[in-house]
């Protein structure tokens, strides 16, 4: 009602008209409006409080005044305003005191009706000022629309549920309410990339917690932490937010929080190059997701089971481990497609595009990535954008497809340092490089992008991948110490993080302009095609 915009000489006639009306009728037109649009006789007929004769008079009245019109339903007889104006009308001509009295009546006899959805019980209990039902509606409507991936919703909802708790006693209860409903937005958050309210969020819950010494919220809060960090760039402070959420949900027999500290811990593993650990931390969590938390839905974005399966399929494509990658991406699949929430389905996807994408099936990797970029942008999980836009945009230039490549690369950009996402800006950058490098551009200033961030911030893998496309150009330019000594810096990091793909391809036009200068060329120095220049 608060956005229906009314001319003023229409405000003026309706608000005349409805001023005429008895005050019996005109009020019981504004507890209709109250009610809503659709105003079921039976719930009139409980906040009323009239006769059953003279709330039928008044109704007939109001039909009569095309005020309201009756519609007869198979669950019973309700009525209708005539036009959306009416009733805005009728609502904004009473006093606010007055409206928050009805609101308050309208809340009471629906909270004894159990079919009445939370989002219509929220919307009565915060304009009813009734604060602690608020927040408990609120709350759980915001909860409703994150397992449909409704994130706006959600985040209106659980904004409302903040605003209700600011006006309670700072007692354990709301306190403790308060970091339920934190971490419930950062849910929605995430996926819009809302990165710097989610960290703000995260930060009171945890500070909240703190003061309460409440462990079993420390460990979800700790989880997400660890996850925001590891977009964030600040990797060493994720890695022991997760490893203390990991250690608090072992301790306290958390299993459903332990399979999602296994998620973020895992996976800033991954980012970090500790693909060893990332393994170790993730396959400890599969006993767990295949059983009775297959599907449960832990308090992440997407479902644990999903993510960990996804996270475990990439560390093994990364690491050389072909078939374990497509079973687990296949794992994952399945699961996605029972949950059937949009996250799930475009992770899975991603999941499977990589493994095929790393071992240099390009053109089989672009299907399942686009289907993953769909799903993504039909959700708006803006954050999954740059996610898949890596690794499509890689197989776009693989097969020829430069300038499609290249255009959603660099809307993955824009998207990333809007955001603050400086893993995803130094992967993005090093997708950009190759696919500029296929129509011999200049790729120096997204490579020093891509080195710096992966350098400041810790994403090894990044940074070997970076190094052996430097030694390709070096090679190229007639440099060849320079490309020696990147194309070293490249092995090294390779064979110490165990990225055997990475490492197989050590084999670069290097070796030539290395025997010229009498450099070492590296290992197997042959010069190799072009289908073979590929990296994770």
């Amino acid at each position: 009602l608060a956005e229906v915009e009314i001319p003023a000489s229409v405000q003026g006639v309706l608000a005349s008209r409805i001023d005429r009306l008895s005050p019996p009728r005109r009020g019981l037109l504004q507890l209709a409006s109250v009610i809503g649009k659709d105003v079921p006789l039976s719930l009139l007929r409980s906040v009323s409080g009239m006769g059953e004769r003279a709330l039928q008079a008044e109704l007939a009245g109001l039909c009569a005044g095309e005020f309201l019109y009756e519609i007869d339903l198979p669950l019973g007889t309700e009525y209708t305003f005539k036009h959306a104006l009416t009733r805005a009308v009728a609502y904004e001509g009473m006093l606010r005191r007055n409206r928050r009295e009805l609101h308050g009546r309208v809340l009471a006899a629906l909270e004894v009706d159990e079919a009445v959805i939370p989002e219509h019980l929220a919307h009565h209990a915060l304009h009813g000022e009734v604060w602690d039902r608020a927040a408990v509606h609120a709350q759980q409507a915001g909860l409703r629309a994150n397992a449909r991936s409704a994130w706006r919703e959600a985040i209106a909802f659980f904004e409302m549920a903040l605003e209700a708790l600011a006006h309670l006693p700072d007692e354990p209860e709301h306190r403790r309410r308060a970091i339920e409903v934190r971490l419930g937005l950062r849910v929605p958050l995430g996926p819009l990339g809302e990165f710097g309210r989610s960290a703000q969020h995260l930060q009171e819950a945890r500070a909240i917690a703190a003061a309460l010494g409440d462990e079993r919220r420390l460990g979800p809060i700790d989880t997400n932490i660890c996850l925001m960090f590891t977009n964030l760039g600040r990797l060493q402070e994720a890695i022991e937010a997760g490893q203390h959420s990991l250690a608090l949900a072992t301790r306290l027999e958390d299993a459903p929080g332990r399979l999602s500290a296994s998620y973020a811990l895992g996976q800033a593993h991954w980012f970090s190059g500790n693909l060893a650990e990332a393994e170790r931390v993730l396959a400890a969590a599969l006993p767990s997701l295949r059983g009775e938390l297959r599907l449960r839905d832990t308090g992440t974005t997407g479902t644990a089971s999903v993510l960990t399966l996804v996270c475990l399929s990439k560390t093994y494509a990364t690491i050389g481990r072909d078939a374990e990658a497509a079973a687990a991406a296949a794992e994952a699949r399945v699961i996605a497609q029972e949950t059937r929430r949009p996250y799930d389905l475009s992770y899975a996807d991603i999941a499977e595009g990589y493994a095929r994408l790393l071992r240099g099936e390009d053109a089989a990797a672009v299907p399942p990535l686009e289907q993953a970029l769909r799903e993504a942008r039909a959700a708006e999980i803006a954050l999954l954008v740059p996610s898949i836009a890596r690794y499509l945009g890689r197989a776009y230039a693989a097969i020829g497809r430069h300038e499609a490549a290249e255009a959603l690369l660099e809307e993955a950009l824009d998207l990333t340092r809007a955001q603050g996402l400086v893993g995803l800006t130094a992967w993005c950058n090093l997708a950009l490089a190759h696919a500029r490098l296929a129509r011999q551009l200049d790729v120096g200033p997204v490579l020093e992008e891509a080195l710096a961030l992966a350098e400041r911030h810790g994403y090894r893998p990044v940074m070997a991948q970076v190094h052996r496309l430097l030694a390709r150009l070096h090679a190229e330019a007639g440099r060849p110490r320079e490309a020696a000594a990147a194309q070293q810096a490249a092995s090294r990091l390779a064979e110490m993080l165990g990225m055997r793909p990475e490492t197989a391809r050590r084999k670069f036009p290097v070796s030539a302009a290395a025997g010229i200068a009498g450099l070492p060329g590296p290992a197997g120095g042959a010069i190799v095609p072009a289908a073979e220049r590929r990296g994770a």
